[in-house]
């Protein structure tokens, strides 16, 4: 049997290493313009398109540096930040998602969004 603080230092690195994995790809699928995940601009929203002042292809092509750059602060003393921001972005996505009638991804937004969350509680505990 492991100890509650191992399993909380586990748990911690787990989803700092996954979220910030992850945003680093999804970062550069929009920088690069490859489009190998998914269509990227066919998720910005007429509420965002109406509101933002830039086009689609440059929003999702600054979404992509700001992922890849808050992906690389969950390898950091930052992993707090990081996943504040993330809650942040996710739901103004959440939002959007909405907007665009996509309940089921929105859900799945709002759980991540969540694990985000668990993961700045994991970081206190470990810190106490």
């Amino acid at each position: 049997m492991i100890s509650n603080e191992t399993a909380a230092r586990r748990s911690e690195a787990l989803l700092r290493y996954s979220y910030g994995l992850v945003l680093i790809l999804i970062g550069l699928d929009k920088v690069l313009g490859t489009d190998l995940i998914v269509e990227w601009i066919g998720y910005v929203g007429p509420l965002a398109q109406s509101v933002l002042p830039i086009d689609p292809a440059t929003l999702v092509t600054v979404l992509g540096a700001a992922e890849i750059a808050v992906g690389l602060m969950f390898f950091t003393p930052l992993v707090k930040w990081a996943a504040y921001i993330s809650i942040a972005v996710l739901a103004v996505i959440i939002v959007n998602l909405i907007d665009m009638e996509l309940y089921d991804i929105a859900a799945r937004d709002f759980l991540i969004a969540l694990g985000a969350l668990a993961l700045t509680f994991l970081a206190d505990a470990r810190r106490v």
